[in-house]
């Protein structure tokens, strides 16, 4: 059969040399609760016993001489969680003694020092009293309870006792231990409590806090003091709170001294955060309020910007979410809330479903016109009156379908990438390779592009960045890193007073998001006319204090930033669109990052209003790291700037 033996003897001596104190124990555990594994015949069980054993030394004084300390079966036990968090039950007796042994050894003090696993004990002490007429007399102590942990060492007199609360981590007090003094005949005097490294027990911890009662001569039956530790505060290694000893020492008006001591170690382990992505529908089409439960630990303290209940535009908001601890420990989550128009996930589905004669259903979930043309590029006509399902011959010539959710749905794909209202358009279609200086493409400007900072930097790629469903076309203009500027002129100036232009773009970062000059800075600069100063829109860098800023306004240099909620990410590109009003004085901007093409202007955003750029026609790319831009765009209204098919 299978059996195991639930329980353990000890023998436990040493002869009290090398610094170590005189030992001889006899220790019996017993389990209280029965073996749950399961072995096969022949296998063996190991490592499925574990004790924590604690060292107890106990103080025995009298007036008149004795030998033979000891305590007699004294027993305990644990039933509950240990000090590692595993359940636990069993119980322990134990019998220890020390010297003297002999009537000429005969002594007034003595300590017996035994070990135990953590549990709670009733010491059972006696002393053997040498009698005037030669004989002996079996005298036993009154009994003393105490309760240990693991690894605790804890000296205690028969009439003076300290009792230890935590460490724990609280809200104003650090990392604190309370030590609590009681004494049988109100002899307390004095408590102290110091915390070490065990691998530096030359240096004290935070502030030891030495009680000295006052005035002096008065004792007292109890004494309270605590010790905090801020580790942030200490200037030493964080390697040193892994493991610290915590020791606590009473002393009382007849010299008896009672000394605890534990090793503690600093909680270091950061609190849970989980956070995932958001996406919501606007009702209005304008925005919508979003609340957000982010899962932490118990003891995590939750801050999130933009908090949760907070409004958020239609597109993508970067939420930020900070979780701190009781000791100090944070962990950081980012994630998006994406707030989609009413429409936006209309879907239209085509599928065949008749062969003979060939028969096509589109279908759709939404309230939209469905159109059809010959091209992609139009002319689009509306289906007036069709409903999903809508079956139709596949015989016939080639045809185009789509869903028209909002606006004007008469007109062609062209007309509504080219909005009215739209004054100047750089698609950037050139041919892949070329350099970007001398190519005078796209519409609304006067001359070509010209570069005043080292203009090779700047090429043509194929392939247009995207940014769904914004409207866009040919290639884009890509950069490796180095210090780069490049301008062009508009065919009109702006900048009057008490007009509102739109400056609209793609951004996406590349390589090493803060590599190349000056923090790998890279976006558009509105040019400050005659007396004006100019305007930065994008990823900023390291002249302003900037390289880990997300998305910004800032005066060209760095200064006067202004924070959108977008952090720049590398191969994630995003749409950048300013709001300008010009005024006499100071012009405000208002930066709204990654909007969605085709809705209402978002309600707020970033706000710079400290800066005047005067009457200017200059726009410019300005650069230090590497990037792709594409679909520069200036108009009268968001809309123009913001076209979608």
């Amino acid at each position: 059969g299978i059996w195991k033996y639930d329980g353990i003897s000890l023998s436990i001596e040493h002869p009290g040399t090398s610094g170590g104190p005189l030992v001889s124990e006899s220790l019996y555990i017993t389990e209280d609760t029965p073996w749950q594994g399961t072995l096969a015949p022949g296998e063996r069980a190991t490592h499925d016993i574990r004790y924590g054993l604690a060292e107890v030394c106990l103080r025995i004084k009298s007036p008149a001489k004795f030998i033979y300390p000891r305590i007699i079966n004294t027993y305990g036990s644990l039933s509950g969680l240990d000090s590692t968090g595993v359940p636990r039950a069993y119980h322990a007796i134990v019998n220890a003694s020390s010297p003297p042994y002999y009537p000429e050894s005969a002594t007034n003090e003595a300590v017996v020092t035994f070990y135990v696993p953590e549990g709670t004990y009733n010491l059972q002490p006696a002393i053997s009293i040498l009698d005037p007429d030669g004989g002996r007399s079996e005298t036993y102590l009154p009994g003393i309870e105490v309760t240990v942990t693991a690894g605790e060492r804890y000296c205690v007199e028969d009439c003076l006792q300290i009792v230890l609360t935590g460490p724990n981590c609280t809200t104003n007090f650090g990392f604190l231990t309370w030590a609590d003094a009681f004494s049988c005949d109100s002899t307390l005097t004095n408590l102290s409590l110091t915390t070490r490294p065990q691998d530096h027990p030359e240096i004290r911890l935070g502030y030891s806090d030495i009680r000295i009662l006052e005035p002096i001569g008065i004792p007292r039956a109890t004494l309270r003091t605590g010790h905090g530790l801020f580790p942030e505060f200490d200037g030493y290694p964080r390697e040193y709170y892994s493991n610290i000893v915590i020791t606590a020492e009473a002393r009382d008006t007849k010299g008896r001294i009672a000394i605890r001591q534990i090793i503690a170690h600093y909680d270091f382990t950061p609190p849970v955060l989980n956070c995932s992505n958001i996406t919501v529908i606007s009702a209005n089409g304008i925005d919508a309020v979003v609340n957000y439960n982010i899962p932490t630990s118990s003891d995590g303290i939750l801050i999130c910007m933009p908090p949760s209940g907070s409004t958020f535009p239609v597109g993508t908001t970067t939420v930020t979410c900070t979780a701190r601890d009781l000791c100090y420990n944070t962990n950081t989550c980012v994630f998006n809330v994406l707030v989609r128009g009413p429409n936006e996930d209309c879907v239209l589905r085509i599928a065949l479903t008749q062969l003979s004669p060939p028969l096509i259903t589109l279908t759709w979930d939404c309230t939209a016109t469905l159109q059809c043309a010959p091209s992609v590029t139009g002319p689009w006509t509306s289906l007036t009156g069709t409903n999903s399902p809508y079956t139709t011959p596949a015989d016939g010539p080639k045809k185009f379908y789509r869903l028209c959710v909002s606006g004007d749905c008469s007109g062609d794909l062209v007309s509504n990438c080219n909005p009215p209202g739209l004054l100047a358009h750089e698609p950037f279609d050139y041919t892949d390779g070329a350099a970007l200086a001398g190519l005078n493409g796209g519409t609304g400007f006067s001359d070509a592009w010209a570069a005043t900072i080292n203009g090779a930097n700047y090429t043509i790629a194929s392939g247009s960045l995207t940014f769904s469903p914004l409207c866009v076309t040919g290639g884009r203009m890509q950069s490796t890193t180095g210090h780069t500027q490049m301008g062009r002129h508009l065919a009109a100036t702006f900048g009057a007073d008490g007009t509102t232009r739109y400056f609209s773009f793609l951004l996406r970062p590349e390589g090493v998001l803060h590599g190349g000059d000056l923090g790998g800075f890279h976006g558009l600069q509105i040019q400050g006319g005659p007396g004006g100063r100019s305007l930065f829109i994008g990823k900023p860098g390291g002249a302003g204090g900037g390289v880990t800023a997300p998305y910004v306004l800032e005066e060209v240099g760095g200064a006067g930033q202004v924070l959108s909620p977008v952090v720049p990410v590398v191969g994630e590109t995003v749409l950048l669109v300013v709001k300008a009003e010009f005024a006499a004085g100071n012009d405000t901007f208002t930066l709204h990052v990654n909007p969605t093409p085709g809705s209402p202007e978002p309600a707020a955003g970033a706000v710079k209003s400290d800066l005047d750029v005067g009457s200017t026609d200059y726009l410019l790319i300005y650069s230090g790291g590497a990037f792709s831009l594409d679909e520069i765009r200036v108009g009268e209204s968001f809309e123009s700037v913001t076209p979608r098919p």
